[in-house]
């Protein structure tokens, strides 16, 4: 959607290159869009992840992908560092591209109103892809409802698993796999799990 946004714009943008206004206009839109946008987004990510999904969570993902914890830096880097530099640029973007001044297109008045009105756009995509993943994970887990994981002797019947890392912590719960042991068991339940949503 983020490209098909962009792609829109700089077709809609091509006809006015050979105006007088036309470059002005293409500043604007670089300078009060593209910067802002890209930081409100990332912002937005930030956020669902540290808040929604949890730093917790993060970790075991991070832990289950490399098969060791992640240093305890990123845990200050998540909390405190990107969303103060996300923010800083942010309102750094929206402070300094403004409509006033040179950046202002004297032949044509609406371009700062197009240009607002396309980082709305872009705003309001944000809630648009959160619903589209929140609902994709709710189909993969009513799939993964009432499957049966025979792991040998053990088996796993889930009822109404969260997420796929609590599936796959069970997993190394069955298999008394740790943090610190050897990231093989964590592989192998991986893949279990896997093969189970798919």
């Amino acid at each position: 959607m983020a490209m098909a946004h962009c792609a829109a714009g700089f077709v809609a943008g091509l006809p006015l290159v050979s105006r007088q206004a036309g470059l002005q206009l293409l500043h604007l839109l670089d300078a009060q869009v593209i910067g802002p946008l890209l930081a409100f987004s990332a912002l937005c990510e930030l956020l669902a992840i540290t808040c929604l999904y949890g730093l917790e969570h993060f970790r075991l993902d991070v832990l289950l992908m490399h098969g060791e914890a992640w240093a305890p830096v990123l845990e200050a880097a998540w909390k405190w560092f990107l969303p103060t530099l996300l923010s800083v640029t942010l309102a750094g973007g929206l402070l300094t591209g403004g409509c006033g001044g040179a950046e202002a297109p004297q032949d044509l008045p609406g371009a700062c109103m197009a240009a607002w009105l396309l980082i709305a756009v872009g705003v309001a995509q944000v809630p648009l892809w959160a619903i589209k993943a929140a609902m994709s994970r709710h189909d993969q887990y009513e799939r993964l409802k009432g499957a049966d994981l025979v792991l040998g002797s053990p088996s796993l019947t889930y009822s109404a698993p969260t997420n796929f890392t609590n599936a796959v912590m069970k997993l190394l719960s069955i298999y008394g796999a740790q943090a610190d042991e050897s990231p093989l068991p964590i592989r192998h339940a991986t893949t279990v799990a896997t093969k189970a949503l798919s």
